[in-house]
């Protein structure tokens, strides 16, 4: 958790330990800290503070999203006004001050179930480059076009071109 006010820090702490869907929680009240403490620890989700002091939530947002773009960020803020901004911005969840133990376990399933589309459409890229790599050894040796040979085994390729079967004189 990241903000300014230490109450609200506590209390936001309070309410994510309360979830009961984090390992370890820690809390940061500024910038400083909060790029620091991400360079010396693992960390997956950020509720972060919009107003803060010195650099706004946003700008933190821009940094970490660069530095650390695996960390799911939750902007938390008394401020609706900040919702297309976080939009725009693809924040991974916005909730309003004050937020529940609800809030917080709604924001981390929605960001699990985000996480787990994209491993599994991660997963059936993966099974389908494993498919397609025996089959583009077995042309290493041939005169076919890599490139062909891909759209080939994709289903891409045009009527025209020339098969393993076929030489080159053929067409």
């Amino acid at each position: 958790c990241i903000d300014d006010e230490p109450y609200v820090l506590q209390q936001n702490m309070l309410i994510c330990q309360k979830s009961n869907c984090f390992s370890s929680i820690h809390g940061v009240k500024n910038s400083n800290e909060a790029l620091s403490f991400l360079a010396e620890n693992k960390v997956d989700i950020i509720f972060l503070d919009i107003n803060m002091p010195n650099m706004s939530g946003l700008s933190l947002f821009e940094i970490i999203k660069q530095k650390y773009p695996h960390i799911a960020l939750v902007f938390v803020t008394g401020y609706s006004e900040y919702a297309l901004n976080a939009f725009q911005m693809h924040a991974d969840g916005y909730l309003t001050k004050p937020i529940s133990v609800s809030d917080v376990k709604a924001e981390v399933n929605n960001i699990n179930q985000q996480t787990t589309q994209l491993r599994y459409e991660l997963g059936q890229r993966v099974r389908h480059q494993l498919r397609i790599i025996p089959e583009l050894k077995f042309f290493q040796d041939d005169s076919l076009d890599y490139l062909e040979n891909i759209d080939r085994l994709l289903g891409t390729a045009s009527t025209t071109s020339t098969t393993p079967t076929q030489s080159s004189t053929e067409n």
